[in-house]
């Protein structure tokens, strides 16, 4: 009875230590986590937020409304940033989903280009999210890393331009990065519009697309469908850089050009010069490859995909390659990247079943990304994304 008495308190703090350690292990098991994208697409301003947060630090994705810059933005699921659908009224909003920055992989480093460096007072931030009818404003938290996914060409100076040697690349789609529990499969979107007030908020998820990106994300994009296209100057895309720059920020003494456009809408590399004070006529005739000779390599390339024709998809790719390269020079934009690798990733798999073809491809959902990049009419896809108070870093 003894032995009894003395075995009993041990036998109950074994009970607990297991207790505890079974609990442990239970907690450990449901702490997984998966990464997401937020699609940043288009000419925003990117700040930090000025305004009290209780949880992660959070920056304000920021736009102008003039009578000359009326872009939409629309926020969905998915990283399709072409797919776009509706308008987000003019307003001040905020995306929120349970993050934790503390679980971000610290192996990870953000991978960018340029941007147009604006330094202001976060009064002067504040002050623009509060000015009704005049900008879109986007709050989210900051992620754990940034990356350009996309990029347009000009020209940004202190002085004016009298040469093409400052060109550069400049971000036009950011992605951002988050670690999220498993658990999270959306962000809820409300805020308040201009024009008819609250807006309770609703769930966005984090979607897989069909076609690069294909990381599960949500995508946030300015656009513009209406303007029609300025081949000389890109008047419209300098337009927006005045109305963000200037406008929003009320910086002075820049310079700023963009590239001429060739008969596809895309950036021909070539400078007019006049166009840095009025916009002028050079009548230059671009050599490189045209919208519709890309149409018609893009449209080979899906042919053959639908007949299985290794050696079709293979000189296609070649030729389409070699066309990107006399437009965008030798390093491709990683969306193109990720376009390509998905047609050869289908081309091994056809490889593969010589025995099976797999009939039923939907070629027209390959290289739809490069086809839009250089066939698009939509100008403010050249406008770059400017960087407010070092927020992208």
């Amino acid at each position: 009875m003894n032995a009894l008495n003395w075995q009993l308190p041990h036998l109950k703090r074994l009970a607990s230590a297991l207790l505890i350690f079974a609990s442990f292990g239970k907690a450990c098991r449901a702490q997984q986590f998966k990464d997401v994208e937020i699609e940043v697409v288009g000419p925003w301003s990117i700040a930090p937020d000025p305004r009290p947060s209780a949880g992660p630090s959070r920056l304000v994705l920021i736009a102008p409304i003039t009578a000359k810059t009326q872009h939409q933005v629309d926020v969905y699921p998915g990283g399709d940033a072409y797919s776009y659908k509706k308008d987000v009224t003019a307003g001040s909003y905020s995306l929120n989903f349970t993050f934790d920055p503390n679980n971000c992989d610290g192996n990870q480093q953000s991978n960018l280009l340029s941007f147009v460096p604006v330094q202001v007072s976060p009064n002067d931030v504040l002050s623009v999210i509060n000015s009704p009818n005049n900008r879109y404003a986007i709050s989210l938290p900051k992620p754990c890393y940034f990356e350009t996914y996309l990029d347009a060409r000009s020209i940004v100076s202190a002085t004016p331009i009298k040469d093409a040697s400052g060109d550069r690349r400049y971000s036009t789609w950011l992605k951002f990065h988050y670690r999220v529990a498993t658990s999270v499969t959306s962000a809820s979107f409300g805020g308040n519009s201009d024009a008819s007030g609250m807006i309770s908020p609703y769930p966005i998820p984090f979607n897989a697309s069909a076609h690069p990106p294909k990381s599960q994300a949500l995508t946030v994009v300015l656009y513009d469908e209406k303007d029609p296209e300025d081949y000389d100057c890109d008047s419209h895309s300098a337009m927006f850089f005045d109305a963000s720059v200037v406008g929003l920020w009320k910086q002075t003494g820049v310079f700023r050009l963009f590239p001429e456009l060739d008969g596809g809408h895309n950036q021909s590399g070539a400078y007019n010069l006049t166009c840095s004070q009025i916009p002028g006529k050079s009548g230059m005739i671009a050599s490189t490859p045209d919208r519709a000779w890309f149409l018609e390599q893009i449209g080979s390339i899906r042919n053959a995909l639908r007949s299985s024709d290794i050696g079709g998809i293979e000189r296609g790719v070649s030729k389409l390659k070699e066309g990107l390269a006399q437009v965008l020079g030798n390093r491709f934009p990683l969306a193109i990247d990720d376009d390509l690798a998905a047609v050869s990733r289908i081309k091994n798999f056809l490889q593969q079943d010589k025995a099976n073809k797999f009939q039923a491809i939907n070629a027209d959902e390959y290289l739809r990304v490069t086809e839009y990049i250089v066939t698009a009419g939509r100008t403010d896809c050249h406008s770059m994304q400017i960087n407010v108070n070092n927020a992208v870093n």
